[in-house]
């Protein structure tokens, strides 16, 4: 517990670094809610089964890749209340 006590989160960084890292990271979030909704609507029309599944694991791709993005958010949100 000693150790846990003088361990830095913020690593020198400022509060303003940290705002503009939350500020990209809620541009990414956004990007990749597009990129999702767009390759949604591709699903609904194609017929051919192998394009579609493709469609299908490169969704599933992006959730996995937003669900890193918010918690990269939260993780700097910490780090920033701590700066």
């Amino acid at each position: 517990m000693k150790h846990l006590k003088n361990f830095k989160i913020n690593e020198g960084n400022t509060k303003a670094d940290f705002n503009l890292k939350i500020r990209e990271l809620k541009e990414k979030i956004d990007d990749t809610e597009d990129k999702i909704d767009d390759l949604t609507e591709k699903l609904k029309d194609i017929k051919d089964p192998l394009k579609n599944e493709l469609l299908t694991l490169t969704i599933q791709k992006l959730d996995f890749k937003l669900q890193m993005l918010e918690v990269d958010l939260k993780i700097n949100r910490i780090k920033r209340s701590e700066a």
